[in-house]
């Protein structure tokens, strides 16, 4: 079970609500427009945050990459509920989009993640393909996932398709309560889809999620 003590334990970065250009969120599902997806991942973030008596969840202007770097140093879960940018012609290029500031886009590429001192035991980016990156002479993939790993963590949660905000919060606050009552992060997940799976969901509302890495 992790320790909901000492140092954070959770922190939530949603940051969806950096543009509302269409065009720049080309993955996400027709009928999910800006506002929707807004309410939707704030409800999944603060869900989620009140399992933890420890936790911090920014959220719209806060949701910056420097306070993401200043509070993931002492995390021990980390979750991303917003958009992703791939990037396949340059994949260190693909980016986590969080809130511009002090004069930065707000992209979180994959060159700055490689940099990162993370601590945390598990990072969670619940966002659209986060899993896939480019192949390389060494036939590993660059992308979202290796750079997390690289950066310090043993354990990522990643999505292969684009997901549906509805059942992205569904599952993930299934993942929580399971993780939270002693379960390892595997059998969480496990248990999380097996919940959806019960209540007669198709597969496309839960089955994108994949856990890479350390399975405890």
């Amino acid at each position: 079970m992790l320790p909901l003590f000492g140092r954070l334990c959770l922190l939530l970065i949603l940051a969806g609500c950096a543009t509302t250009d269409e065009q720049r969120f080309p993955l996400r599902h027709a009928s999910g427009h800006e506002a929707a997806y807004q309410i939707e991942s704030t409800r999944e973030a603060r869900a989620i945050a009140e399992l933890f008596p420890v936790s911090v969840l920014l959220t719209r202007q806060d949701a910056t990459k420097s306070r993401n770097r200043d509070q993931g140093r002492r995390t021990r879960l980390l979750q991303f509920a917003t958009h992703a940018e791939l990037e396949e012609t340059d994949p260190l290029g693909s980016a986590l989009l969080l809130t511009p500031a002090n004069g930065d886009d707000g992209r979180l590429v994959v060159q700055e993640i490689f940099g990162l001192d993370l601590h945390a035991s598990l990072v969670v980016l619940s966002a659209c393909e986060t899993a896939l990156g480019k192949p390389t002479r060494g036939d590993e993939l660059t992308g979202l996932t290796r750079a997390f790993i690289y950066a310090g963590t043993p354990s990522i949660i990643t999505t292969l398709w684009q997901v549906n905000d509805r059942g992205a919060f569904e599952l993930m606050r299934e993942f929580y309560h399971h993780l939270k009552a002693g379960q390892d992060k595997a059998e969480s997940l496990r248990q999380a889809q097996l919940a959806m799976l019960a209540r007669r969901l198709h597969p496309y509302y839960w089955a994108a999620y994949q856990l890479i890495g350390e399975a405890r």
